[in-house]
């Protein structure tokens, strides 16, 4: 049977008893922070996770499972539709970013074909509208979330819809959605890698 173990850290009561792979797993997908301490009868303290895990390393995926085109568009359009708050690691926003572009593209090439849209067809352009309408949130909410993941705020994305301001703003945001997450801040544990 596999050992369990109760799960505290600053600001919350001890949880659990979970067993190793779910506590794992649980910081992976943010519920949890890394500099957790656990504790399980036959211990005299409670001890960092990183001292129980073998080899110390809680960064391990417990899964094979890692950011994809798929799992992006899956994860941001379904289930984190309108979650403006946790964060998306680059590899989660930019998969997402890169099929929004494989989508939005070709249809924006039809568009351009004749200014007017008279040569296209009304069921294509109906279809064009209902999409951006439908992903509009979720492209805010990843961006939102991608800017959480270094420590920014959400509202730098409401500076894009200002007159004048937005183009400069669009450029500052494109370079903080390159940049590289940090450890655990205000927003929550380091982003998480998809969920199966």
């Amino acid at each position: 049977m596999e050992q369990l173990y109760h799960v505290a850290y600053p600001g919350s009561s001890a949880l659990g008893p979970w067993p190793l792979s779910t506590i794992l797993q649980k910081i992976h997908q943010g519920e949890v922070p890394q500099d957790c301490v656990v504790f399980t009868p036959g211990m005299a303290v409670w001890q960092p996770i990183s001292r129980v895990v073998p080899g110390g390393n809680t960064e391990a995926e417990p899964s094979n499972l890692s950011w994809n085109m798929a799992n992006a568009f899956v994860t941001c359009l379904f289930r984190k539709y309108a979650d403006f708050s946790g964060r998306a690691s680059r590899a989660e926003y930019w998969w997402f970013a890169l099929t929004q572009i494989l989508i939005y593209l070709p249809l924006l090439v039809l568009c351009s074909i004749d200014p007017e849209l008279e040569l296209m067809p009304l069921p294509l352009l109906l279809i064009y509208l209902l999409y951006i309408l439908l992903t509009f949130i979720p492209n805010l909410a990843v961006k939102v979330r991608r800017l959480h993941d270094i420590g920014k705020g959400g509202w730098w994305v409401a500076l894009e819809f200002v007159p004048c301001v937005g183009y400069i703003a669009s450029i500052i945001i494109f370079v903080f959605t390159c940049m590289p997450g940090t450890g655990p801040n205000m927003y929550g544990a380091a982003a998480s890698r998809p969920q199966k």
